[in-house]
């Protein structure tokens, strides 16, 4: 498999994850356990990987996974009440944990660039609290 294929394997694979912002934003996530993009409100910022603007687009990245890419590793259980994941996902190669990583900073970094400019006080106040 080539590193793209392997990545949208594992993004695909990822739980539902709405962030830790409070925003209202409508998302498409990768199903796997259904083999379906269902809905859901993103908070805005962080997240994973398996988060797509359009059903379409989500389909288009994640659609034929099951049936082509599969690697035979069950996806990650996540209590649908808590959005707790509950069981582990299937283990990506280290290069392939570093690119996500790296593009959920470089994202992260310039939402906060981007809210900062916007709102300057509130995202002071958050960043302050994080540390």
């Amino acid at each position: 498999l080539t590193f793209r294929l392997c990545l949208r394997n594992n993004i695909c694979r990822l739980p539902k994850d709405t962030g830790p912002c409070k925003g209202g934003h409508a998302r498409y996530y990768y199903d796997p356990n259904t083999a379906k993009c269902r809905l859901f409100m993103y908070g805005g910022c962080l997240g994973n990987g398996n988060r797509f603007t359009t059903k379409v687009e989500c389909e288009e990245a994640c659609g034929a996974m099951s049936e082509v890419y599969d690697t035979g590793a069950p996806p990650a259980k996540v209590n649908e009440a808590s959005g707790v994941q509950v069981q582990k996902a299937p283990q990506v190669p280290v290069e392939v944990f570093e690119e996500m990583r790296r593009i959920t900073v470089m994202y992260s970094e310039r939402y906060r660039e981007f809210n900062l400019h916007r709102n300057e006080n509130v995202i002071m106040k958050a960043i302050l609290q994080e540390k």
